[in-house]
C-alpha cells in the first residue's frame, strides 16, 4: 500500500514538473511570436497555457492584452474579469480592464475600474488620467482637476495630461491658464499633436483663424488619422473661404469615420 502511495506521488510530481515546464515553454514562444509581433500565433500560445493552467490569472491578463492588438476589446474585458476572479487585489487587473472598457466608450465601468486601480497602486498616474478621461467624457466635470492635477503630480512631465488639463482650463475659460498649459505640454513634447489641436481651439474661440490654422496643421503633420483635426481644419478653412481644402478636409474626415457628425458643404 504504501509502494503504491508513493509511486501515486512520484507521477503526480512529475506530471506537475512536465506541465511547469511546458507552461514555462508556451511562455517562451508567445513571447517569441509578441516580439515579432506574431499575434495571432502568440495568442494560440495563451490559450495553450489558459487550457494547460485554468487559474493561471497571470496569462489571463496576458491574453486580454494580446486580444487588444485586434480590437477585440469584450474578450480583453472577458479575460481581465476571469483575472480578477482569481485574484481581486491586482491593481493591474483592473488597470487593463478600465482601459478596455475607455475604448468601448463604457465609461462609467471604466471609471469604477480606475478608482479601484488607485485604491490598490495609489501611484498609478495614468489611472488618474484616464479617469478624469472617462468623467470628461461623460461630461462629469467634477473632480477631473483634481485626478489631472493628480496625475501631474506623480508625473510631471507627461505632455499629454497638461494638454488635457489646458483643455479643461479653456472649458471653464481660463484661457491664461489653458496657454500656460498648452505651452508646458509642448515643451516637453514637441510632438503632442492635441496641445497643437487644443491651441487651434482656442485661436477659433479667440476669431484668430490664421493661427488657428497654423496650430491645426502641425496637429494633422504630427497625427494623420484624426477625423476631429480635419474636420476642425474644414471649419477653418471655410471660414477664411478656402472652399476647396475645406472639401478635401470633409472627405479625408468622412474616410477616417464614416459616421462623423461633420457639416455638409457643396463641394461640387
Amino acid at each position: 500500500m504504501k509502494k503504491t502511495i508513493l509511486c501515486i506521488a512520484i507521477a503526480i510530481s512529475f506530471f506537475k514538473g512536465y506541465s511547469q515546464s511546458l507552461k514555462e515553454e508556451y511562455r517562451e514562444c508567445a513571447s517569441q511570436h509578441f516580439y515579432h509581433q506574431e499575434f495571432e500565433q502568440c495568442l494560440d500560445y495563451f490559450n495553450r497555457i489558459i487550457k494547460l493552467y485554468p487559474n493561471d490569472s497571470t496569462a489571463y491578463n496576458d491574453r486580454g492584452q494580446i486580444k487588444e492588438f485586434f480590437k477585440d476589446y469584450k474578450g480583453a474585458i472577458e479575460d481581465y474579469t476571469k483575472e480578477i476572479s482569481i485574484d481581486t487585489t491586482f491593481a493591474d487587473s483592473y488597470f487593463f480592464r478600465g482601459m478596455a472598457e475607455q475604448k468601448s466608450k463604457l465609461y462609467a465601468s471604466a471609471i469604477k475600474d480606475f478608482t479601484k486601480t488607485i485604491k490598490y497602486e495609489a501611484k498609478n498616474s495614468d489611472a488618474y488620467y484616464f479617469r478624469g478621461q472617462c468623467n470628461v467624457a461623460l461630461n462629469q466635470m467634477d473632480g477631473v482637476l483634481n485626478d489631472y492635477n493628480m496625475a501631474l503630480k506623480l508625473r510631471p512631465d507627461h505632455a499629454e495630461v497638461y494638454a488635457d488639463r489646458g483643455w479643461l482650463e479653456m472649458h471653464f475659460n481660463n484661457d491664461k491658464k489653458a496657454v500656460i498649459d498648452f505651452n508646458k505640454a509642448l515643451q516637453f513634447d514637441t510632438n503632442c499633436a492635441q496641445a497643437y489641436y487644443y491651441k487651434a481651439l482656442l485661436f477659433i474661440k479667440k476669431k484668430d483663424f490664421k493661427s488657428a490654422l497654423n496650430n491645426i496643421n502641425k496637429a494633422i503633420d504630427i497625427t494623420m488619422n484624426n477625423a476631429s483635426y480635419f474636420a476642425t481644419r474644414s471649419t477653418i478653412n471655410q471660414t477664411l473661404h478656402k472652399s476647396k481644402e475645406a472639401c478635401n478636409d470633409i472627405n479625408k474626415c468622412l474616410e477616417l469615420d464614416p459616421n462623423y457628425n461633420i457639416p455638409k458643404m457643396n463641394c461640387n
